[in-house]
Formats: structure tokens, C-alpha cells, sequence
């Protein structure tokens, strides 16, 4: 099973470890391990409450998008 927790609690992989090589896979490892470490779930994806939307709004708030 592909995930970015271990057996070792508060360890976690990230980076090509977790999914297969390349830059992408390392950057969207990122995303699932922020996502694990963070607590959010599929659910909260479908929901529109994920970590993605929260960085979005940050973003808006601080005027950091163009």
C-alpha cells in the first residue's frame, strides 16, 4: 500500500518514496503527506474544505495571487 505513514509513530515518507519517480510524483507526494500530516481526508477534498483550498483563500486574503 502506497502511504505516507509508517509504523513509527509521527514518522512519515514524502518525495518519490511513497509514489513512482520523477519530479511530479515527488511534488504530488508533497500534497498526500501534507494531507496525512495535516488530517485532511478524501472527504475533505469532495467537501471542498482541503488543504488546497485553504492555501487558495490564504493567498486571496493576503493578496498573493495575481
Amino acid at each position: 500500500m502506497l502511504r505516507p505513514e509508517t509504523e513509527i509513530m509521527g514518522l512519515y515518507l514524502t518525495g518519490q518514496d511513497i509514489l513512482m519517480m520523477g519530479i511530479c510524483s515527488a511534488l504530488a507526494s508533497a500534497v498526500i503527506t501534507s494531507r496525512q500530516v495535516l488530517g485532511y481526508s478524501i472527504w475533505n477534498a469532495i467537501t471542498g474544505n482541503d488543504i488546497i483550498d485553504e492555501m487558495r483563500e490564504f493567498n486571496k486574503k493576503h493578496k498573493f495571487e495575481t
